[in-house]
């Protein structure tokens, strides 16, 4: 009996050190970015996983998410476009593409063509951090956010006369806003075509250079598998529910 009682001893203390062994990583995100927070942390918590890592995330203000994962506080940036981030050496890119980023301007004026040029003499709403959109309107007359909402309530009272946002979380936002107010945003419109479709890719911090060509690998058999088109469809899917 008393052997019988040490073995399972052992046995439990064996499997506790087995999980408590299994390494992590922490990946910062952006909060209440619907494709940063949905999406990338559905493809990228299977790729970590198939490596044998448990994926932390991080959810952060865009700057601040970005801040932390350059300055090796988190072990990379969940999704990031690769022109913007030649500035930071210390983030080192796994090159296979999660998917593409999409900006929208959303307004009241139907009239207005969907162009940066008819921007330039408007008063712009832009989310605070999106590195690419910053750049953009830099030289524009902009209010930027952290949070969505706010720049959607400053639109619908005239306050901002368009917003240069992620299309994803433009549509979830006022969505989300009609759906507690039936009487209010129903004059705001989505502009199309987007302006900017373009590749995001993970990021690491290159204290973790080593984990660089798993990823790509495993990416890479992940994307011919078509689970990161199946992320991004299912992820549009839900949206319409």
């Amino acid at each position: 009996m008393k052997n019988t009682q040490a073995l399972l001893l052992l046995a439990t203390l064996f499997f506790t050190v087995t999980v408590r062994a299994q390494p992590e990583v922490v990946v910062s995100s952006i909060a209440d970015l619907m494709t940063d927070s949905v999406v990338a942390q559905d493809i990228l918590k299977e790729a970590y996983s198939r490596m044998g890592y448990k994926m932390i995330y991080d959810p952060q203000p865009a700057a601040r998410a970005l801040h932390r994962a350059e300055k090796g506080i988190t072990d990379g940036a969940a999704s990031r476009v690769k022109k913007m981030m030649l500035k930071y050496p210390s983030l080192i890119i796994v090159p296979v593409k999660l998917f593409e980023f999409r900006v929208s301007i959303f307004t009241k004026d139907k009239d207005m063509e969907a162009s940066l040029d008819s921007l330039r003499d408007s008063r712009i709403g832009i989310r605070r951090g999106i590195k690419i959109v910053e750049a953009q309107t830099a030289d524009m007359d902009t209010w930027s956010s952290t949070y969505t909402p706010e720049l959607f309530e400053m639109l619908e009272s005239d306050r901002l006369d368009a917003l240069y946002i992620a299309k994803v979380d433009g549509v979830v936002t006022l969505t989300e806003l009609r759906n507690k107010d039936k009487y209010r945003f129903n004059e705001i419109v989505d502009l199309s075509p987007a302006l900017i479709n373009i590749p995001v890719y993970h990021f690491v911090h290159e204290k973790n250079k080593h984990l660089v060509e798993k990823l790509t690998k495993i990416l890479g058999q992940m994307r011919d598998e078509g689970y990161l088109k199946k992320a991004y469809m299912d992820f549009e899917a839900s949206l319409r529910h």
